[in-house]
């Protein structure tokens, strides 16, 4: 996979989170959340289904063909979840490329913290994240994709 997919990817995502429900478009089907970025050829699209438990999934197309995708599954399971949290752990990748696609293994923050794990890389993963709130699990979320090759 080009690298540069997985640099817009980066930026997508920051993009989105930026974004918050205010910068989503219309959606795709009652009751999504839909968010559409794109530069030249790439076109980053997420549509989620739900907010406490959802379900979604995320593709990268280049030149109105799809070249990456990613499924997600999660829900807030106790009080004490914070999205801002998530959102800064999220922009705190770390340096393992796989980690590119979601966070750290591990990030804290008073409190909180963020962990996650995946095995393979960004051709072909699957993974799982956390947040605990003072040793509290508060959130999860499981998530798998990978390259798209025709």
């Amino acid at each position: 996979m080009e690298k540069y997919v997985m640099e817009f990817y980066k930026e997508a995502t920051k993009a989105a989170r930026d974004a918050g429900r205010v910068g989503k478009i219309e959606p795709s089907r009652p009751s999504a959340y839909d968010f559409k970025y794109e530069k030249g050829n790439l076109m980053f699209y997420d549509s989620c289904l739900g907010s406490g438990k959802f379900v979604g999934q995320m593709g990268i197309w280049k030149n109105d063909l799809p070249v990456w995708a990613m499924n997600y599954k999660g829900q807030v399971v106790a009080l004490g979840f914070k999205e801002e949290f998530l959102n800064s752990a999220l922009n705190n990748v770390g340096d393992e490329p796989q980690h590119h696609l979601r966070g750290a293994p591990i990030f804290a923050e008073i409190g909180q913290e963020y962990r996650c794990d995946i095995e393979g890389d960004e051709k072909d993963f699957v993974g799982h994240e956390e947040i605990f709130a003072n040793g509290t699990l508060v959130y999860r979320m499981s998530f798998n994709g990978g390259e798209i090759v025709d």
